[in-house]
This record gives C-alpha cells, structure tokens and sequence, in this order.
C-alpha cells in the first residue's frame, strides 16, 4: 500500500509539472493526473491530499486559460492597423493614377470611366480633394494640394490606429507581467517564467515601435502612413511631379474656365454679348504684349474692338426694335380678339332680348333680319365694302320673307281635302323652305347679271 501511495504522489507531482509547463501539454498532463486520483482515492489516509491535489489543479487550469486567453487577444488591434496600411498604400497608389492621367489631353472613354471610379472612391473616403473630370475636353484635373488633403485625414486615420495598438500592448504587458508573479507565487519557483517573460518583452519592444511610428507620423513622416519607413514630410506626395509648364498652363486653363462660367452667368443677352467680347479683346491685347507686338498692332486692336462693339449696339437696337415691333402687333392682336369678342357677346345679347321681347313669330323673324342687315352693314363699313349691296340683299330676303308668310295659309288652304293636316305638317314646312331656298338663290343670280349689266354699260 505504501508503494502505491508513493507511485500515486509521483504521478501526481508529474501531472501538475506538465500543466504548468505548457497548454500544449494539457492533455497528456490530465490523463496522467486522473490515473493519480484513482490510485490515490483507494488509500483511506489521503483526504487532505487529495484536497490539496484539487485546490493546485484548479490553480494550473487557471494559469493555461490565461495564456490561452493572452495568445488570442495580443494582435486585434495590430489586425485592424496593419489592413488599414494596406487601404492608405492602395488610396496612395489610386492618386497616383489620377495623376497620371491628369499629365495628358483627349482621354479615351474607358480611362475617363477610370478616373472617375478613382476620385469617387478617394473623395468619398477623404472628403474634396480637388479631383476633376472634364468629360467635354477628355481631361482630369488635380489640384495641386490633393496629397496633402489626403494625407492629413490619413494622419488622423492611422493616429487613432496607432492609439488603439498601444493600449492593447499595453495592456498585454501588464497581464504578462501578473501572470509572471502569480506563476512565481504559486510554485515558488521559476518554471515556465522564461517563455512568460520572452513574451512580454516583445510587447515592450512592440511598443517602443509603435511610439517611434506614432512620433513620425505627427512629425509629417509620409512612409508613416503605410507603416514603412520614414519617407518624404507630409505634403510632398511621392507621385509623379507635373512639370512647371504643365501645371502653369493647367492653372492658367482652370482661370480661363473659372472666367468663362462667370460670364455665362450674365443674365442679360446683351450685357453677356458685350462682357464676352470685351474678354476676348483683352486676351488678345494679352497675348500681342507677351509677344512684344508694336504699339501699333496693339492699337488695332483696340480699333478693331471699338469697330465690334459699334456692330453688336446696332444688332442690339435692331433686336429691340424689333422686340417692341412684335410687342405692339401682338398687343393689337389681343385688342382685337378682345373687341371681336365683345362685339360677338353684344350681337348675341341683341338676337337673345328680341326672342325674348317679340311674341309673334312672324315679327320676330322679320326682326331678326333687320337685326342681321343692321350687323352687316357694320362689317361692310369695316371692311370698306358698299352697303348699297347689303341693304339690296336683305331687301330681297324681307321680300322672301314675306312671301312664305303669304304663300304658307294659301298651300295649306288648298291641300285640304287632298292631304291630311297631319301630312301637311310633315312635308309641307320642308317642302316651302326649299322653295324659298330656290327663289332667294334665282334672286340673287338676277341681282349679279343686273349689277353686271349696269357696270358694263355705265359711262365711264
């Protein structure tokens, strides 16, 4: 039994040395323990061992969850600013594009497609940047300080990273440096404390990294930004450097644009006409003293710009002139249509007061054509034609007139006894207003061949 008893202590002793040496270890140290345990437990003498045994395993399993826990949480904010290097070189990369393409004229299609995919994603992730897509002259524009706009929110970008990485280091050093004194405390020994301590002075020396990066970064160091080495101050980009002339003649072509929509603005016609060629001129009085033309080619000039303005003033008092000629023509028109209207409500008024007002029908059709001549001769007056025709025509309708009123009672007095009324009053009406109809047509054509007659034969 006493052999057991010692076979079980050893085992037990080697169980808990391997758990504390490494959590790789763990399972073979639990298999070995739990032999242990059940020779032990056959001894009626080893309650306080066992005891013992359970309170140091519980402290072992501690001691591996916590490195196990260390080794998982060290590097999540390294993660997150290590991508964030990777984003800012690719940003940094996409600018240089832009740039390259903004060193030449009549961009194809596709690469102005391009362009624009880039600023989209540098602006939208960094705010204005000055990026421009002139689709009309197949050009891109960068303004000359888009690096440093974009490497100033960089700055701020990588900062917070930086910031986020030393609080997490640190706090990995501070739980290294507790897990050292309670792995000193427990077994009172150095055991393991070596691969502890290797760990934490990689963290320390991790932090002083970061601090340098940290520090170059608010220094204005650009390789900062991507976690490199220290490259160009911030504000210098590492992109292909336009050339002086190249980036005179942008500048001097974004002036002139600027100039341009100004004057577009202009909302009077006139004023814009006069403003765009004063523009012009001056450009090219500009352009002749660069070149060192003579007081006389700069004169002519100015002659030729006072012979251009003279034409636009007369084009402009054509155009007004014009301009007031059809104001005044529609402005008839409308007073026009207004009297036509008038005149139209008040003929209608007087029909409507006389079938109103007139109970006999014989009177009131009389009246009506008396009101009709009366209509007529005014637009015979209007129109200059003769009245004399007017009055001859509806002379010879109040004859017609007259006539069927008489002719009427003497055709119905006659068809009786031959015609039912109720037939005569079917065909009768209709039968009369085509006689009518007749005799004021055969009226009229005697009317003409008299009026002819008497032309032809009036002394001249």
């Amino acid at each position: 039994m006493t052999a057991q008893l010692a076979a079980g202590v050893v085992a037990l002793g080697g169980g808990l040395y391997a758990l504390g040496v490494a959590a790789t270890a763990a399972a073979t140290a639990t298999k070995v323990l739990h032999m242990a345990l059940v020779a032990l437990t056959a001894h009626p003498l080893i309650a306080a061992i066992t005891l013992l045994a359970t309170v140091i395993t519980a402290v072992g399993v501690a001691v591996w969850t916590a490195t196990t826990r260390l080794a998982q949480l060290k590097n999540e904010m390294g993660a997150v600013r290590i991508a964030g290097d990777q984003e800012r070189a690719a940003d940094l990369a996409r600018l240089r594009r832009l740039q390259q393409l903004a060193e030449s004229q009549g961009l194809t299609n596709d690469q102005l497609q391009e362009a624009e995919r880039l600023a989209a994603q540098l602006q939208g992730r960094y705010g204005a940047l000055g990026i421009a897509i002139d689709r009309v002259a197949g050009a891109v524009h960068v303004a000359a300080d888009a690096f440093a706009r974009m490497a100033g929110n960089m700055r701020q970008v990588a900062l917070r990273q930086l910031g986020q990485e030393l609080d997490e280091v640190k706090a990995n050093i501070r739980a290294l440096t507790d897990e050292l004194n309670t792995r000193g405390f427990v077994w009172g020994s150095t055991h393991g404390v070596d691969v502890l301590t290797q760990q934490r002075d990689a963290q320390v020396a991790r932090l002083a990294e970061l601090k340098e990066q940290m520090a170059a970064l608010r220094q204005g160091d650009v390789g900062a930004l991507t976690g490199q080495a220290p490259g160009a101050l911030l504000g210098t980009a590492p992109l292909p450097a336009r050339s002086g002339e190249r980036a005179a003649q942008l500048d001097e072509d974004w002036a002139q644009r600027v100039h341009d929509l100004r004057l577009e603005l202009i909302e009077n016609e006139d004023q814009r006409a006069r403003a765009k060629l004063n523009s012009r001129y001056d450009l090219e009085l500009q352009r002749a003293r660069e070149a060192g033309a003579a007081k006389e080619a700069l004169a002519q000039i100015e002659q030729a710009r006072t012979l251009e303005l003279a034409k636009l003033e007369q084009d402009v008092a054509a155009r007004a002139a014009e301009t007031q000629r059809e104001y005044l023509e529609d402005l008839a028109r409308q007073e026009e249509n207004i009297a036509a209207g008038n005149l139209s409500r008040q003929r209608t008024i007087a029909e409507l007061e006389l079938r109103t007002t007139v109970a006999d029908e014989v009177e009131l059709q009389k009246a009506l054509l008396e009101l009709q001549r009366q209509q007529a001769v005014e637009d015979a007056l209007a129109a200059g034609e003769d009245v004399d025709l007017i009055h001859r025509e509806f002379d010879l309708r109040q004859q017609l007139r007259a006539q069927q009123h008489t002719t009427l009672p003497q055709l119905q007095r006659a068809a009786v006894g031959t015609f039912s009324g109720e037939v005569l009053g079917q065909i009768g009406p209709s039968t009369i207003d085509e006689r009518m109809a007749r005799d004021l047509a055969e009226l009229l054509r005697v009317t003409k061949v008299i009026e002819e007659r008497d032309r032809t034969t009036r002394p001249h």
